[in-house]
């Protein structure tokens, strides 16, 4: 015959045990989400950094650009048609230098995105890994609990 007290010290164990699992999930989700804050904060950094890259180089085409159109101008005026030859191609590379600018810039952001995302997707996966394992271990506990109990009803 079962002993009383000693089952109710197994189920306070088993209860105990089942706390501190609960309280290791949510610690260590705590961690994955404080590395997840972190990585987030970096690749913000980095976008930030590569975004301000991209503006002073399009200010520095749009003021060659300004530049070039001023030239043209001044050759139009003077009737000097190599200049106006030399002024317009300038005009044309510089346009062209600032579409690429674009594109680059779109690209990278593109590849930032998708960079966070996995960052994101990979937190999620770790966390539900935890939820997981805990919820086994979890459910041994509970199974324990019930063949523990089963005898005494």
């Amino acid at each position: 015959e079962a002993d009383p007290l000693e089952a109710q010290r197994r189920v306070d164990s088993l209860v105990e045990q089942g706390e501190k699992i609960d309280r290791e999930r949510y610690k260590l989700r705590g961690m994955l989400d404080q590395e997840s804050l972190v990585l987030e904060a970096q690749a913000e950094s980095k976008r930030q950094k590569l975004e301000n890259q991209a503006s002073q180089a399009s200010n520095r085409v749009d003021q060659k650009l300004t530049e070039a159109e001023a030239l043209l101008r001044i050759a139009k005026e003077k009737g000097d048609e190599k200049g106006v030859q030399a002024a317009q191609g300038r005009i044309d590379e510089l346009e062209e230098q600032a579409a690429e600018i674009l594109k680059e810039e779109g690209l990278l952001n593109s590849e930032l995105s998708r960079q966070e995302l996995l960052v994101k997707a990979r937190a999620a996966q770790r966390k539900s890994l935890v939820d997981n394992q805990a919820n086994s271990l979890l459910l041994g506990l509970n199974r324990a609990l019930q063949e523990l109990v089963a005898p005494l009803q």
